[in-house]
Order: C-alpha cells, then structure tokens, then sequence
C-alpha cells in the first residue's frame, strides 16, 4: 500500500507505488485484500436490502400475496429507464407527453445487451447497477486511500453503503453507473492518466448531466497540479463533452429543439431555473403548507435539510482548497438549488463522493463516533427501501 501525504489545502500526492500502478487501467486491475473486503460490504449490504424489502413486502401486505419480488422494484425512474431501453425515446405510446429525453442514453444502452438475451428488463437494471457499484467501491476506496491514508477508502465505503438514500444503488437507476465511470475516472487522474481519466469520464457523461460537471472539474484539476501534468495531454480533457453535444445533436434531430433536454425536464417535473430564494419558499410550502400526502411532506422536508448540507458542504470544501472538488459538487449544487422546487437533493449526495471520502476520514480519525452514524442512517435505509418498493416517492 502506497503511503500519501497531502499538503495544507493542496491534496498534493507523493509518488505512486507500482502496486497502486499496477493492473488496466489501474482501477479495474488485480484485487487486493482491501479491495475485496469493500466488496464484502457491497454484498452484505446487498443481501441485507433484499431481506428487509421482501420481508416487508409480506408483512405490510393487506391481503393476499404481495408483488413479485422483481415487480418491487420497477418503481419510477427504473419505468422510464426500462421503456428506454426496449423501445427508445418515442416510448411504447403510453403516455400522451412523453419526456423520456430527460434522461441520458447510456444506462439504458447498458440494459439492451440483457435485454436482448431474454432477461426481463427488471432484473437487467438491478444486475447492471449491482455491477457497475462493485466497480465503484472498489474505485471509492482506491481514492479515498491514495488521497487521504489506509484505511479512510474502507470507512469511505460503508457510509456510502449505508447511508439513507442508498436504495437508489440498488434500484435500477443511473447512479451506480455514473459513480463507475465518475470515481474511476477521478482515480485515473489523481494518478496522471489522462486520457484513461477522459475516456471514463466520457463514459460518465452518457449517462448523466453530471458528466459535464465532471469534465469541468477534471480540467480544474488539470491546472492546479503540477505533478503528472503534461500539457500534451490537455486535448483529452475534451472527451467528456462531446457524448453531451452528440445527445444533444440527437435531440435537434428528433424534435428541431437544441434545448430539448431541458423542455423535457420542464414536461416532466416543471424543472426550470429560478432564484434560490424562490425555490426554498416554494419547496418550504410543500412541506409545512399543507394539502401534501405524509410521504411528500416528509421528502419535502428531507429536501430542505438537504439543501443546507449542501451549504455546508460548499462551505467545508473552500475552506479545504478543494476547488477541483469545488466546481464538481459547486455545479450540481446550482442546478439543485435554483431549480423551481427542490427535487432529489438527497439522492445527489450519492453522487458527490468527496462528501464520503470526507466522512470517512472523519470517522477513521474518531471511530466511536460509528455507533451513532450507522444507528442513524441504516433504519431510514430501511424505511426509504421499503417506501421506493412500495411504490411511494422517496427522492
């Protein structure tokens, strides 16, 4: 194991061992102890979803049997992703105003290989999300390692794995992919491998907005080190934009409208920029205003605590320096909080993984604080697990 040190506010790396080097491209190489028990947390916690969502799907059941252990988890987004998949973005005619444009192709692209051998479309979600998070903690730790000390990647691991809204990593949604191709990508850079880093980066850009985020924090990155840079290099940084300006092109094609994406976001969930302000007053009435459900009032209210994380977040990360981290979550956090409610602030968290390698440094320096941590953020695990499988809106 490699050992690191980081200067005051610069993150800047010692020299890499050959292990750390060691494997293709670096991330997806040989496993190693450490790699292998990160992956031992994914599957408990795998297994431990599946046994708390079955057991409540009999034991909340009013009558009879309760769904089918794969129709639990075709909620939502995993419908969109799934109608993608099978018949594009003109859908299959069920709806009158599709807004399938909202999402990027590349999850659903992922899903058609098992698709096209027979697997229910269902089952190839979860297996493609299953995967691709292996793959993401794996990178995870690898970071968390390289730039904090041993052992921090671990603690970097499970609170990921274990925090609330971790039900979207299990889910046949485009967060785990993402994290795949954004963690490793972010690895590889760290490292001075460019264009491996562009490549998954691109890879990361086909299949969220955020990808775009993430090219532009890679070019910050680029010009605030000095180590492993090399400017013959610095054409790779363009790779991740043009998966973005092909969809887009794509869009113009199919509808005459170079905004399309964001027509789609406004059909679907009246996504729109506004001032802050607005969209805390508005998101602040759904939560205390009244004539909401229970299970909206209380994602409404997750929402708005959400949204001062996100501050504080902001906030911890100027203070560190980390302005390549910075420009990554700093990006996201304005499409979030400008928007004209607040909508899915939590499930972004899963995104922004200086946030757990953060945590995890936290909790490797003052491990008696797990206790509290995992009796906190395991149970509401649990509860929004069954709420997605239940059907109810959970971020």
């Amino acid at each position: 194991m490699s050992q690191v040190s980081l200067e005051k506010g610069g993150g800047q790396l010692a020299g890499p061992s050959a292990a750390d080097l060691s494997g293709w491209p670096g991330v997806l190489g040989r496993l190693r102890r450490a790699d292998i028990e990160v992956l031992m947390w994914w599957a408990v916690t795998r297994i431990g979803t599946l046994v708390a969502v079955a057991s409540a799907a009999w034991l909340l059941t009013d009558k009879g049997k309760p769904s089918g252990a794969l129709a639990r988890w075709r909620q939502w987004d995993a419908v969109n992703f799934d109608t993608i998949a099978r018949f594009g973005y003109n859908g299959d005619g069920s709806r009158k105003n599709p807004y399938y444009e909202a999402f990027f192709p590349g999850y659903p692209l992922s899903l058609r290989p098992l698709i096209a051998l027979g697997v229910p479309a269902t089952l190839a979600g979860l297996l493609i999300t299953a995967t691709a998070l292996a793959v993401a903690v794996v990178a995870l730790r690898r970071l968390a390692d390289l730039e904090r000390e041993p052992g921090v990647g671990r603690a970097a691991v499970i609170v990921l794995l274990a925090s609330p809204w971790a039900v979207f990593l299990f889910a046949g949604y485009s967060e785990a992919l993402f994290l795949a191709f954004a963690i490793s990508a972010w690895y590889l850079a760290r490292r001075g491998r460019w264009w491996w880093a562009a490549g998954l980066a691109a890879g990361a850009a086909t299949v969220r907005i955020n990808g775009l985020f993430l090219a532009a924090a890679l070019i910050v990155l680029f010009l605030t080190r000095r180590e492993n840079r090399r400017w013959d290099q610095a054409p790779a940084l363009l790779l991740p934009f043009f998966p973005v300006a092909i969809y887009f092109s794509y869009l113009y094609q199919r509808t005459g409208d170079w905004g399309r994406w964001f027509t789609a976001q406004k059909a679907g969930w009246n996504r729109e920029f506004t001032l802050p302000w607005e969209a805390w007053r508005t998101t602040w009435r759904g939560a205390f205003g009244g004539g909401q459900s229970t299970n909206w009032v209380w994602m409404w209210r997750a929402e708005l605590i959400a949204a001062m994380v996100v501050v504080v977040v902001l906030g911890w990360l100027i203070s560190r320096r980390r302005w390549p981290e910075l420009t990554y979550v700093g990006l996201s956090a304005i499409g979030l909080l400008c928007s004209q409610y607040y909508l899915s602030i939590p499930r972004s968290f899963l995104l922004w993984w200086p946030v757990w390698i953060g945590m995890g440094a936290w909790l490797h320096r003052h491990p008696r604080w797990w206790p509290l941590v995992l009796s906190v953020s395991v149970p509401l695990q649990v509860v929004l697990a069954i709420t997605f499988t239940r059907g109810l809106w959970a971020g």
